[in-house]
Parts: C-alpha cells; structure tokens; sequence
C-alpha cells in the first residue's frame, strides 16, 4: 500500500473517530435537553396547578367577601333605624346638655354661696377657739380655786376630827351632867313661860342672840346656824336648840365662823326630838 492510500486510511480513521465523538457529544446534549425539557414541563404543571388552586383560593375569598359585604349591607340597613334613634337621642342628649349647663351655672352660683358662708363659719370658729382658749384659762383658774377649795376642805375636815374628839370628850362629861341639863330645861320653860329670866351654863357667856338653824349632817353632827361674827359668836360658845317651846337639845360653835352664819356640832345627849332646819338656835345667859 502506497503512502497516499495509508493518509488516506489515517484521514478517514481520524474522521471516523472526529465523527462518532462529535455524534456522541451531540447524543449527550439531546438527552440533557430533554431531561431538561421533561423537568421544565413538569415544573411548569406544578406552577399550573398552584396558580389554580391560588385561583380557586381567591375565587372563594372573593365569594366570601361578597357574602360579607351582603351580610354588612344587610346589618347597616338594619341598624339604620338605631342610628336614627341613636341621632334623635343624640339630639335629646344636647337639649339634656344645655339645661345641665344652666344648672351646673347654678350649681356654681350656689357653690361660690356656700363658700361665702364657709368663709364666715370659719371667722366664728376661729372667734370661738379664742373663746374656748379664754375658757381654757378660766377652767385653769377655777381648777386653782377648787385646789383651795379641797385644801380647805381638808383643813375644815381636820378640824371636825379634832371637834368630834372633843365631842366624844364631852359626851363623858355630859353624862354625869345628865341631871344639871334637866333642871336647864325646866329653867328655860319656866323662862320662856315667864318671859324673862337666863340660862345657867357652863359655857363661855355671851349676849343674848337669837337665829335660826340652816342645815342639819347627822351623820357629822353638823348644825350650820345663821348667827355668826356680826352677832359677837366665838369659837366654844354653845347654843341652845328648841323647836316652840319644846327644848331639844344643845350645840358648840366650832371655828367655822362666818359674817351671817357658823358651824356648830352637837352636844350629846339630846332628847328624843332631833335637830330640824328653821329650830331656834339662841345664847341666853344669867
């Protein structure tokens, strides 16, 4: 085989091989344009079938919607009769309004009245806190004058411990003079009957007064008669007690003694009768 016919041999091989690569390449892209394709179209039914069920989904929307509006149209044209009321109240509620603003002016009106008289009850508070701090202070002088009082008191009580001591010494003595103050009384009877004559006592003499008892504590043995400094009376004088011409008794001025009246206790024993208010309370002396 000559040289030519071997090029010849080797061109052909080499195209051969040239052509089953270029077909084999061109086969490759064929299938892989159909995979392609196949997957382009199923991507593209995919998208189909969404983009339906997407209208169908909005179809149903919009239905619905449709149906909402009917049922909102239906509901305002029946509520379009309480909008009326509603406006009609409304209208009622400004007339309500404007009486309300005349009273609310007359509410002020009173208001800036109450505040007047508020102002003045203040003025009086004031005015009677000054007077109740005037009373305070009175309170405080009377409360200094009552501490007098109960000290007097205490001092007038130990002066009826001391009397009634003296009282209880004298009740010894009076007994063994039980017979002496008898024939007093027949004395003064016989006195008075006769309308002159005088006590015969033991006690200091004094001129002869007469007044009458004030009060009676029996349970003190207490007798306040009304004769006192202006009727010459001093401390130890005793009296004599009779109701009428009945004689009931007799009592010692204690040292309780006043311009009109004077505290006296009693002389036991006394008869029967007891000391009453308006007796006669008299000094007489031989």
């Amino acid at each position: 085989m000559n040289l030519p016919a071997k090029v010849f041999v080797v061109l052909n091989l080499l195209l051969a091989v040239v052509f089953a690569v270029v077909s084999m390449s061109l086969f490759a892209k064929r299938a892989d344009w159909y995979q392609r394709a196949h997957e382009f179209k199923r991507d593209r039914d995919k998208l189909q079938a969404s983009l339906d069920a997407e209208k169908q989904q909005r179809r149903e929307e919009v239905s619905k919607w449709r149906n909402e509006a009917t049922t909102l149209t239906e509901k305002v044209s029946l509520l379009e009769p309480a909008i009326a009321r509603l406006e009609a109240e409304n209208e009622s509620l400004k007339a309500n309004n404007e009486k309300h603003a005349d009273n609310i002016a007359n509410l002020e009106k009173r208001m800036q009245e109450a505040n007047t008289t508020l102002r003045k009850i203040l003025t009086e508070k004031k005015s009677l806190e000054d007077q109740l701090e005037t009373v305070r202070e009175q309170n405080e002088v009377l409360k200094d004058d009552r501490n007098f009082a109960q000290k007097s008191v205490l001092e007038l009580s130990a002066e009826l411990q001391d009397e009634r001591a003296r009282r209880t010494e004298l009740q010894k003595r009076n007994s063994s003079l039980m017979e002496q103050n008898l024939a007093y009384q027949s004395a003064i009877a016989r006195v008075r009957a006769a309308g002159q004559g005088r006590l015969i006592s033991d006690a200091k003499p004094a001129p002869e007064v007469r007044g009458r008892v004030l009060r009676v504590v029996e349970d003190q043995d207490l007798v306040v008669v009304s004769l006192g400094k202006n009727d010459n009376l001093e401390p130890g004088m005793e009296l004599v007690i009779s109701r009428g011409s009945e004689y009931i008794g007799k009592v010692r001025v204690g040292t309780s003694i006043e311009e009109n009246m004077a505290a006296t206790y009693v002389i036991r024993p006394l008869t029967q009768q007891k000391i009453q208010k308006g007796d006669i309370a008299e000094t007489l002396s031989l």
